[in-house]
């Protein structure tokens, strides 16, 4: 398999198979500035599997390469981790023609892509996700940013990368939890704006071990995240189908992970939006249920974790970046595969009751006894 496909005018997304494999033709780095270093961003898991491999593809390819490996998980987006990076590039002699390599999942690509666009104002950047979810989302966007003690994505820039090499053989080696997780945010396009996309997933689905189906929701999926890009990742509109459950989402990852993974917070996030739309009177109560069911078939949870963290939900929902007139924003969906018009671009303005009561009707039966 080897697609091709353009966004942000000039970043290239290439398909390939088993591009760091000894034995492949294939010219990974070609657009990479020869005569300077190349630094390569991962994380531990990655390294173990893959690090070794993508120094001697970058060797044969006559580059000198540094790996920095950032910790695992989301603390690899924290402000000390990324002035560490920093300071290990500049030691290694990271100049203007330099190539910041992010090579891992959604995590990594936020990382390297702030490394890449603030180093001496901004340095060339190649993704190489190796997540499901950064494959289907994360890594096809403009955006990228680093979490506070606040909240999650409150510090970044619009930066893309001159290209990202998309190769679905790593998800081989990929846990299953964030296989599920990976899903989410793939299910989320097809719920905003790809209605046939949503009931292909429903026949095709069977197990996570059908390469060929993998193959087909990433593809899929990209697709359906270039059409929401437009020239600059800033529209109000398509920010409003990128973000759908987003707000409540990030909350409760932030307050959860690792317990609650971001696909599996977006997941839980965008049934609260269902509930939303439905107590507006913008979609039928039905589509709860549909959103339900579709998340809970492939594994990901759709409930709130408790309601005792309500209060906290809302707390870190208060310094969401989507927020308006102090005011939770965020896109809804009338139906399955279309969008809701909302009074102004960015979304409809919910007051903090109306979320309140959503997340109340979203905690799990269990937990009251019912």
């Amino acid at each position: 398999m080897l697609l091709n496909y353009v966004f942000a005018k000039e970043t290239g997304i290439v398909f390939s198979r088993d591009v760091l494999a000894a034995e492949s033709q294939q010219r990974v780095f070609a657009t990479v500035d020869s005569s300077s270093p190349v630094f390569v961003i991962t994380d531990p898991n990655v390294d173990r599997l893959y690090g070794d491999k993508i120094s001697a593809r970058l060797s044969r390819e006559g580059f000198q390469s540094h790996r920095f490996v950032a910790p695992h998980g989301e603390v690899a987006k924290s402000i000390k981790v990324y002035d560490d990076a920093v300071a290990f590039c500049i030691e290694k002699g990271v100049n203007r023609q330099s190539t910041i390599v992010a090579f891992g999942g959604g995590v990594v690509g936020n990382l390297a892509g702030m490394l890449a666009a603030t180093i001496y104002r901004g340095i060339n950047f190649i993704n190489i996700p190796t997540t499901l979810l950064n494959q289907t989302d994360a890594a096809i966007d403009f955006k990228q940013a680093l979490n506070t003690s606040r909240g999650k994505n409150l510090v970044g820039v619009y930066y893309p990368p001159s290209a990202v090499l998309v190769d679905t053989a790593f998800l081989q080696t990929l846990d299953k939890r964030y296989l599920i997780d990976g899903m989410a945010e793939g299910l989320k396009h097809g719920l905003c704006h790809d209605k046939e996309f949503i009931f292909e997933f429903s026949t095709k689905f069977r197990t996570f071990d059908d390469s060929v189906f993998l193959d087909w929701f990433v593809q899929r999926s990209v697709e359906n995240k270039i059409k929401t890009m437009g020239s600059s990742g800033k529209s109000l509109a398509q920010e409003a189908i990128k973000q759908y459950g987003h707000s409540i989402g990030h909350a409760i990852e932030h307050l959860n992970y690792p317990d609650c993974l971001h696909g599996e917070s977006v997941a839980i996030g965008m049934v609260c939006s269902a509930i939303i739309a439905d107590l507006l009177g913008i979609a039928p109560a039905s589509l709860i249920d549909f959103h339900r069911k579709l998340f809970e078939n492939v594994g990901l949870p759709t409930y709130v974790p408790s309601a005792r963290q309500i209060p906290e939900i809302l707390d870190v929902m208060r310094v969401d970046k989507y927020n308006l007139n102090g005011l939770p924003t965020m896109g809804l969906i009338r139906d399955i595969g279309a969008m809701a018009v909302a009074p102004n671009p960015s979304g409809f303005s919910i007051t903090w009751d109306l979320v309140e009561r959503a997340l109340l009707l979203n905690v799990d039966p269990s937990e009251n006894g019912s």
